[in-house]
């Protein structure tokens, strides 16, 4: 039902543009007619932590998430953020999404990070966030711009950081969420966290099941999420897995007369899919006075399965990327004039290996990219110029 919603303001601009105009209009009128101090906001966008935030910069709270009664990450960002997005044919929740109107090529051109991990695909897919936890996220930023010198490929139309909760809280937190709805929709959503001594750690499962509009569409959907960390005032370390397990059906095609016959019928009761995916990233941060050392490491591995019975086509596909990003960064003023500068490095291997079965012609390929980049930024600031 949240899908044909979207549909249809898309499908409508002038009501897309009402709905924004009023979402923007109502929280200026009561920041103009109250003294109430807003409280600074974080943005990672430099790739450390700052209250400055970049131009063209829209930045998404808990708060807001919680609000709107939203329960997963792509639509927080379509929803809330205003990001057009394309529905996939998985039945899924990871829409395409497209910052600066790249239309069919928007995956390709969007960067999207969680806590600096890359999780953009480079296989011509959606980044897989329908696996992240919608209670693990504490903000997400969305810079529409070219972004390719700190982030590199990808990041032309603009980067998408989603960023999770740090869990200095003290204490144990629990929460539960159960939703059921027509066409068989049911998902379940638990989340545990504790904290101690600078301690935290958390916990996040979630299962989905659906049966969506067509015939042969059903979706089964299991993630998991937990991460150990320590953070004391200079110094954070910590781990995290992330998993997620997927099975799909296809519905196919309909010709016109097929459609106006029954709208909802398939011609492929048997095509069907999954993906299980696995990250694995550690990450620390350290402060020294001015100076502050960043590094983070990810391992993922992933395996798609696809059974098109209809056109006699098969495949098994199994890819694994490994990331490292170590940066530094410098913060110093004169008088009234700050200067940040952040350099840094990042290093990516990607391996895949393909079988397929095609008309009882099997065939396997495999490939392998590596990446090396440096990057280098210096920002000045001095009264209201930057």
């Amino acid at each position: 039902m949240k899908f044909v919603q979207h549909s249809c303001l898309a499908a409508w601009p002038p009501l897309a543009l009402v709905s924004a105009v009023a979402g923007l209009t109502v929280p200026a009128f009561a920041q103009t007619n109250t003294d109430q101090k807003l409280e600074p906001v974080t943005v990672s966008a430099s790739r450390f932590e700052s209250t400055d935030a970049p131009i063209s910069a829209t930045v998404i709270t808990a708060q807001q998430i919680r609000e709107a009664g939203i329960n997963n990450v792509n639509e927080a960002i379509r929803k809330i953020g205003g990001v057009f997005g394309r529905q996939n044919f998985s039945g899924t929740s990871d829409f395409s999404l497209d910052l600066r109107g790249f239309g069919s090529n928007s995956d390709q051109n969007v960067a999207i990070f969680v806590d600096g991990i890359r999780i953009s695909e480079n296989e011509q897919q959606p980044a897989m966030m329908s696996a992240i936890p919608i209670e693990a996220i504490e903000r997400i930023e969305i810079v529409r711009g070219g972004s390719s010198v700190l982030y590199g490929d990808g990041g032309t139309g603009g980067t998408i950081q989603i960023i999770t909760k740090r869990g200095k809280t003290d204490g144990t937190h629990g929460t539960a969420y159960v939703e059921a709805g027509n066409r068989g929709y049911q998902e379940l959503r638990a989340a545990l966290s504790k904290g101690w001594d600078g301690f935290s750690m958390d916990a996040n499962i979630g299962a989905l099941h659906a049966d969506n509009y067509r015939d042969n569409n059903q979706l089964q959907q299991g993630n998991f999420s937990g991460g150990l960390q320590w953070t004391s005032q200079d110094v954070r370390v910590g781990f995290r897995v992330d998993a997620a397990r997927e099975d799909f059906h296809f519905p196919g095609s309909l010709t016109l007369s097929e459609y106006r016959q029954n709208p909802r019928q398939t011609e492929t009761p048997f095509d069907k899919g999954s993906l299980d995916s696995n990250r694995y990233t550690f990450f620390i941060n350290q402060r020294h006075g001015d100076l502050e050392f960043a590094t983070d490491f990810s391992y993922r591995e992933k395996t798609s399965i696809g059974e098109f019975v209809s056109s006699d086509f098969f495949s098994n596909a199994k890819s694994s990327v490994t990331q490292l990003s170590p940066r530094i960064k410098y913060k110093s003023a004169i008088g009234s004039i700050s200067n940040d500068v952040v350099a840094g490095m990042d290093f990516s291997n990607s391996n895949r290996f393909t079988q397929s079965l095609s008309g009882g012609f099997a065939s396997s390929q495999r490939a392998t990219q590596n990446s090396a980049a440096f990057y280098l930024r210096d920002e000045i600031l001095y009264g209201g110029a930057r």
